[in-house]
């Protein structure tokens, strides 16, 4: 679990990401993402979560914990330092970030966990990606329209 997160934070540290725009920082992320939650093993092993996380808690704990919560945080960080720079209009980073990966993976992601694969999965990831990004990017941008 570990590694699979530090794949995922490597793209927050990648000098691509830090010296670029957020439009494009935010796709980076978000392919980084999903080619690590998207990966066959960890459908599987998030399908062993859900399924045991109520009879072993403390599993469920640590999945959350060390995986995805850190993976919140650190988006969230991101977002809180380009809000103070006035790239963005956010009020709640930490709330944003989770929302932000929901939406990358979503419906995707729920439906590969039930076995349900699309025919040409990399055109779906890259579709979940690209509307999930425009669509987080306009709630967010500074020049949004009628802010």
């Amino acid at each position: 679990m570990e590694e699979r997160v530090e794949r995922i934070l490597a793209a927050f540290g990648d000098p691509e990401v830090a010296h670029s725009d957020v439009l494009h920082a935010l796709a980076h992320i978000a392919r980084r993402y999903m080619e690590v939650v998207m990966a066959p093993d960890a459908v599987g092993f998030h399908r062993l979560i859900i399924a045991e996380g109520v009879r072993f808690p403390e599993l469920a704990r640590s999945f959350y914990q060390f995986g995805r919560d850190r993976t919140y945080a650190h988006l969230a960080g991101m977002l809180f330092v380009w809000r103070e720079r006035g790239l963005i209009r956010l009020d709640d980073p930490q709330l944003a970030a989770v929302q932000f990966f929901d939406a990358v993976s979503g419906d995707l992601h729920r439906r590969a966990m039930a076995g349900i694969i699309p025919k040409n999965l990399r055109a779906a990831i890259q579709r979940s990606i690209d509307h999930a990004v425009q669509v987080f990017w306009n709630g967010i941008r500074v020049d949004r329209p009628g802010v």
